[in-house]
């Protein structure tokens, strides 16, 4: 079984919940050394760090990859998902592509996954947001799928979250552009433009008497 240390989405080590006694209380260490069920004025909860098991390990490995830039790891200053750069683009097929590319890197950087092992697709959702479907083919024949939600004007990034009957790649909304089967997003390659408003037809200025006369 898969394990790693938790992580919280800042990168710190996420401590796990208080370590209590048979009776389910917590327990608390003092700066004497003695640990009792009596919290005091120096009482500090036990905790142990958090940790994530099975698909969640890949999934922090994966997040904590794509939410850094090079040089952000200060041994593997070219290690990181880089993302940011595509804040302020138009979403389009180049910007989906590049991102596409970015993901890619980042993990197979060090051989984290082989490039055989893993697939990225993007699907513009909005005008400034495209999910990145990313699949992890494990070497148990498991497939692991991950969509990542990003937006290309803040630069906010975290797990699509969508109904347990609903796949992103089979969804038959209009705000899911068509994927096509070479990975780049089926899409008219300008700028998602938001829907014209049609003129309001103005009727004709009424014409002055006097003045047809005068020129009859």
């Amino acid at each position: 079984m898969a394990k790693d240390w938790a992580f919280t989405k800042d990168g710190d080590l996420d401590l796990g919940d208080p370590e209590v006694n048979a009776e389910g209380a917590t327990l608390y260490k003092h700066l004497d050394g003695t640990i009792n069920t009596d919290e005091g004025e120096d009482g500090k909860a036990i905790r142990d760090i958090g940790v994530v098991e099975e698909e969640m390990v890949d999934e922090q490995i994966v997040l904590n990859r794509l939410r850094t830039d090079m040089p952000d790891w200060y041994h593997h200053p070219v290690m990181g998902g880089n993302l940011t750069d595509l804040i302020g683009e138009p979403n389009t097929r180049d910007t989906a592509a590049r991102g596409e590319a970015y993901i890619r890197n980042a993990l197979t950087y060090k051989s984290l996954y082989n490039t055989n092992q893993i697939t990225v697709r993007a699907v513009p959702i909005s005008v400034n947001q495209l999910v990145f479907m990313i699949d992890i083919y494990k070497f148990s024949n498991q497939v692991v799928r991950f969509p990542i939600i990003f937006s290309l004007e803040t630069g906010l990034m975290d797990i699509y979250k969508v109904a347990e009957e609903e796949e992103v790649e089979e969804s038959t909304d209009d705000e899911f552009a068509p994927e096509t089967d070479g990975g780049t997003v089926e899409e008219d390659p300008e700028v998602i433009q938001e829907p014209e408003i049609e003129p309001v037809e103005q009727e004709p200025a009424p014409v002055d008497e006097e003045t047809e006369e005068g020129e009859a």
